[in-house]
């Protein structure tokens, strides 16, 4: 622990804490599901998947200070990408808890949304050796690579539009069939 900080520390020892509520979240809503409780188990599925996107918190506070100090020294961008990541997690976690609450079919949309937004965002810690953008493959990662937009830009992208979607669709009002009287 002698050069990370003690919130950085504890950040990533909170992560990892909660990747262990994600799987038992995860096994609980799997035996939900098995109970055809499905509503439940959309619940307990997305509360879990909040809690990783949430503990990335503190690890990300743990890291503002090094990139900080790298901006004052005259590069910014890691700060801003840095920012940009931890808000498309924090936004994909919160959309697809929100998208869970309101129904099946919003949550389903919202949660790749998500996925898509968590996908975008790792694929941007690759790309250091444009490993990422490989991974991506055929005519995006060309598209992404010639307009010089970073990843995390994608991502934040696909966060706001997983909230947004979770806030606009519909909460499955059904449509009310009038009986014709007698």
């Amino acid at each position: 622990m002698e050069g990370i900080s003690p919130m950085l520390f504890w950040g990533i020892l909170l992560w990892y804490l909660a990747v262990l509520v994600f799987a038992i979240t995860s096994l609980v809503a799997f035996g939900l599901l098995l109970a055809r409780r499905t509503t439940a188990a959309r619940i307990v599925f997305a509360a879990g998947l909040l809690c990783p996107a949430v503990a990335t918190l503190p690890a990300f506070l743990g890291w503002l200070e090094p990139a900080a100090d790298d901006s004052r020294s005259g590069d910014s961008m890691p700060l801003v990408l840095l920012v940009l990541t931890e808000l498309s997690l924090l936004l994909a976690g919160v959309g697809q808890f929100i998208a869970s609450l309101r129904s099946g079919r919003a949550y389903a949309m919202a949660l790749g949304c998500a996925l898509g937004a968590t996908a975008f965002v790792a694929a941007a810690g690759l790309c250091e050796s444009d490993f990422g953008y490989r991974i991506l493959g055929g005519q995006l990662a060309t598209t992404l690579a010639r307009l010089k937009l970073p990843l995390e830009i994608v991502g934040l992208f696909l966060a706001v539009t997983n909230l947004m979607s979770a806030i606009l669709f519909s909460s499955g009002a059904q449509q009310t069939i009038q009986q014709p009287q007698k």
